[in-house]
């Protein structure tokens, strides 16, 4: 989760694009501040 991305565009993800099989787990981490992640 990043402010800025490496293209110019903002409040994004990268990278935009991941592969995962199901059962995988994901971890998002906030890289910049401001970020806040909520568990459900």
């Amino acid at each position: 989760m990043l402010n800025k991305g490496l293209d110019g565009g903002i409040m994004v993800f990268e990278p935009t694009l991941v592969q995962i099989e199901p059962g995988d787990t994901v971890k998002f981490v906030a890289a910049d501040k401001g970020h806040k992640a909520c568990q459900h």
